[in-house]
């Protein structure tokens, strides 16, 4: 699911970047470049809406982005979150599966001094990528 929700930012003494997604109570980020600070943005915002969903809570709705008040010195624009994408780079907790394999695979790999789980996600890794 993609979620875009507008940013008010501003430039602080030394190029450093401060931004709040005014939206997203308390959802506030920073960095050393617009770039990152996109980047910075997109994870922060990322974590508040998938807590607020994890919750049971109700996302609210984005703001138009005129409709901010900033100060002078504040600039706005939008974030854009992919929460599929951001859930797959940040949720990594493992799960037990059961599988079988033949015996002398099993053998093969614990001479090798192989892990089994390793191998099974860098494949699945490289199958979903392929998809």
């Amino acid at each position: 699911m993609i979620y875009v929700y507008p940013i008010k930012y501003t430039i602080e003494e030394g190029a450093h970047y401060v931004g709040e997604a005014p939206d997203l109570s308390g959802c506030v980020f920073g960095a050393d470049s617009m770039a990152n600070l996109l980047r910075e943005g997109s994870d922060a915002m990322g974590t508040w809406i998938d807590d607020a969903l994890n919750c049971g809570e109700e996302l609210p709705n984005p703001s138009e982005v005129e409709s901010l008040r900033r100060t002078p010195h504040e600039y706005t624009s939008h974030i854009m979150v992919d929460l599929d994408e951001f859930r797959r780079r940040f949720r990594s907790k493992a799960v037990r599966k059961t599988l079988s394999i033949p015996e002398w695979m099993s053998k093969q790999a614990e001479l090798m001094g192989l892990s089994l789980s390793q191998i099974l996600q860098d494949a699945l890794s490289a199958r979903f990528q392929g998809s």
